[in-house]
């Protein structure tokens, strides 16, 4: 357990925030995205869950539905020292989701969370103070309100909701309703922000339920397995 704040946090975050610099924001999600086929592989090689070719077919999918919601925005320049930072971010996370499922006997959910982002969050406050000085950061009040959702709502809620439903079942059955987060963002956008909704939406929706479905359907016992 050592390594997991590394994987969570200061790879996860760092990699994750490089990658948006270098990438369109469509390439850089299809990316990160690949978070749930990589917990299936891994989940399948660390914890010896089963990786069925409907749990296979699923991943796919779903993370086909990623790739037309994201179609957009993808295409432009492709740096592949984003594509590297992406790819890193997404396996990151995937490995540190694993490691949790792994070793989660030996620690609450509520210290898996604590912990770790308290130390990592601490050597990313200090890699951030390398290389942006203090004074270039403007502290005003929409800086600090943002900083507290975050940290209180989109970090320590929704991670503990996480972890919780990682302990419940299999991750790599979990980890697939992770493509239902970018559907969710582009609805809000469309409410409160006026965004069009594409058909590219409507066919991404539907690949990813699919897959959700398909991944998470009642085992029948006739599903061949990835040996």
């Amino acid at each position: 357990m050592g390594c997991y704040p590394a994987f969570n946090v200061v790879f996860f975050f760092g990699f994750q925030t490089l990658a948006i610099l270098y990438l369109p924001s469509g390439t850089a999600a299809v990316l990160e995205y690949l978070q749930p086929m990589l917990v299936g592989l891994l989940a399948w090689m660390i914890l010896d869950e089963s990786l069925s070719l409907a749990k296979v077919f699923g991943l796919i999918l779903g993370f086909s539905g990623i790739v037309a919601v994201s179609v957009g925005s993808i295409f432009g320049d492709i740096s592949p020292v984003g594509v590297a930072f992406g790819a890193g971010s997404a396996f990151s996370w995937a490995l540190g989701t694993v490691f949790f499922k792994r070793y989660e006997a030996r620690i609450s959910t509520m210290w898996a969370v604590a912990i770790p982002f308290v130390i990592g969050g601490a050597v990313l406050t200090l890699f951030s103070f390398a290389i942006e000085p203090w004074p270039e950061v403007s502290p005003t009040g929409t800086l600090f309100a943002s900083l507290s959702y975050v940290s209180l709502v989109e970090i320590a809620l929704s991670w503990l909701i996480w972890f919780g439903l990682i302990r419940a079942g299999e991750a790599s059955r979990v980890a697939v309703y992770v493509f239902f987060v970018p559907l969710v963002s582009i609805v809000i956008g469309a409410i409160f922000l006026g965004e069009r909704l594409t058909a590219s939406l409507l066919i991404g929706t539907v690949l990813i339920v699919i897959g959700i479905y398909t991944v998470n359907r009642s085992s029948t016992g006739k599903d061949k397995h990835v040996n």
